[in-house]
């Protein structure tokens, strides 16, 4: 049995742009709107104040030297996850770096 997030689903993949899929929308908000209320009634759901939010999406970002910059940069034959490890920084920091200095 479908339900009103499986519609939705359908109705987005086709871009809304089949008859009645305005009303889908209209009845995925709705519902929606009252599971969350509902949720949050029961404490299953609790509410964030900007504070919390702020944090949750902070990211702590590491300096990288220079010289451990131009290590990366010219290193290209070691696999990033060795230089990763070695460094003791993310992969995406390794890729980051080594297609940033590609583009160059």
């Amino acid at each position: 049995m479908k339900d009103y997030i499986d519609n939705y689903r359908e109705a987005y993949d086709r871009e809304f742009l089949e008859e009645g899929d305005e009303d889908i929308r209209r009845e995925f908000w709705k519902s929606a709107r009252i599971e969350i209320n509902g949720g949050k009634r029961k404490g299953l759901i609790q509410d964030c104040c900007l504070q919390d939010y702020i944090e949750s999406n902070y990211r702590s970002y590491t300096q990288i030297p220079d010289a451990m910059r131009s290590t990366i940069e010219q290193c290209h034959f070691i696999p990033a996850t060795l230089l990763a490890d070695h460094f003791k920084i993310s992969v995406s920091a390794v890729r980051q770096i080594r297609a940033n200095h590609n583009k160059k």
